[in-house]
């Protein structure tokens, strides 16, 4: 008997991403370290809960963290959402090395290494079938592919998964993407099991990165159609909406218990010690999306088809297109408030990562739009010009070396790589 075609189609992406999971492993770095600077912090709370104690945790970039004095132990300002998620490769990495005994049962050899990877290649490759199957129920399949390869491979979402995978971004996505299918339900069937579902994304997104406590708008905004009507439909479930709020609450305890532990006392913000968001009267803006250093639409210009698609949408009255507007043009004030606004020692401007499943609904609209124009120029414009987003996308992580900033990489280096990188084989 013939498996259903929604079936079939659902085990054929999985195919799809699975064998790309095991290209991008199979053409990663097996010798190089994933757990360094912000991804050591990140991932440090594994070995040292398991193996080491705070105090004696070998660590490989000692420099960016310090020890305490009045405790002894390391101080590590990252939240611990991150580790969390890549337990479970972790415990593998630890069970392997202990039944095998070629390599040292220390979190740090390459089994550990290795987990770290594979950790970020499945919660990414997770977040791209459920974005899969979240949008085909709106466009045809050759939209949706097509808008997820742009968001895939046309924006530093591929450098963040298999070049730099201990980082938060990566996980961000996955939650993001968790957050976007899972909070319309809790309007579409208001039961107590989405109201959990969606309380524990909310929660656990912000232990990954606190800035992604946007991710709230997301829950009382989709969907709506008034203030009036939203405010009903909230007092009607009051007591569900009472319990979202739980898991953020339980999560923030742990957390500052195990700051409370390593620093000897309790830490409410462990940024205190940076400058912060000292240009929030004046944030930078444009630097942000155009700079040089690490510009948003420099380094992602497929992102302008979803700002597009998006402006055209809130004309259009698109359902959730201001909420997506709102949600987006906080997080990019956030970002050029911040006193690092190009977000130091990155490809790409690294945070947007966090909000690509947002990007991709006008993404996907744009396309869309483009494919019903009866000129079928639009549409094959509109496509070329995505492929060659995406090539340019390839090439340019394939070029980036440490660090496309500072005083020594300006507009000529930048495009002395663009003109490398775009006629790669044409040029001597």
């Amino acid at each position: 008997m013939n498996a259903h075609p929604a079936r079939r189609e659902s085990r054929f992406a999985i195919a799809i991403l699975t064998a790309l999971a095991l290209i991008l492993y199979g053409l990663s770095d097996k010798a190089r370290t994933f757990t360094f600077s912000d991804a050591e912090g990140y991932y440090m709370y594994l070995p040292a809960l398991t193996m080491y104690g705070f105090d004696k945790i070998p660590l490989k970039t000692k420099e960016q963290f310090s020890i305490v004095e009045i405790t002894g132990r390391y101080y590590d300002k990252y939240p611990a959402g991150v580790a969390l998620l890549q337990l479970p490769f972790y415990l593998a990495a630890l069970g392997f090395t202990a039944i095998v005994q070629h390599e040292p049962v220390d979190g740090y050899s390459p089994p550990f290494q290795h987990a770290v990877l594979l950790a970020s290649l499945f919660y990414v490759m997770c977040g791209l079938y459920l974005l899969y199957r979240y949008f085909r129920k709106y466009y045809a399949i050759p939209i949706v592919v097509l808008g997820l390869a742009c968001i895939f491979f046309g924006t530093n979402l591929l450098y963040y998964t298999f070049k730099e995978p201990g980082t938060a971004h990566a996980y961000s996505f996955f939650i993001w993407t968790v957050l976007l299918v899972i909070a319309p339900r809790i309007y579409q069937s208001p039961s107590w099991k989405y109201f959990i579902l969606t309380g524990l994304t909310i929660g656990l997104l912000t232990w990954i990165r606190p800035t992604n406590i946007l991710g709230v708008l997301l829950i009382l905004g989709w969907d709506m159609t008034s203030l009036k009507t939203r405010w009903s439909f909230i007092r009607k479930h009051l007591l569900k909406y009472a319990f979202l709020p739980l898991p953020f609450i339980v999560f923030s305890i742990i957390q500052l218990g195990l700051w409370r532990h390593m620093a000897g006392e309790s830490i409410f913000f462990s940024y205190s010690a940076e400058p912060g968001f000292i240009y929030w009267k004046s944030p930078k803006i444009l630097q942000v999306l155009f700079h040089v250093h690490n510009g948003l639409f420099l380094y992602a210009p497929v992102l302008l088809v979803a700002v597009g698609g998006l402006i055209y949408g809130v004309y259009q009255k698109q359902k959730n297109f201001i909420l997506i507007l709102l949600i987006l043009s906080l997080a990019t004030y956030a970002f050029g408030s911040w006193w690092v606004w190009w977000f130091g020692g990155a490809y790409g401007h690294r945070c947007y990562v966090d909000y690509l499943p947002l990007f991709l609904m006008p993404l996907l609209y744009s396309l869309h739009t483009a494919y019903q124009c009866p000129k079928r120029i639009w549409a094959w414009s509109l496509t070329l010009m995505c492929i060659f987003c995406i090539y340019y996308s390839i090439g340019m992580t394939h070029a980036y070396h440490y660090p496309w900033e500072g005083p020594n990489f300006g507009w000529p280096e930048y495009r002395a790589i663009v003109k490398r990188v775009v006629f790669r084989g044409l040029l001597p």
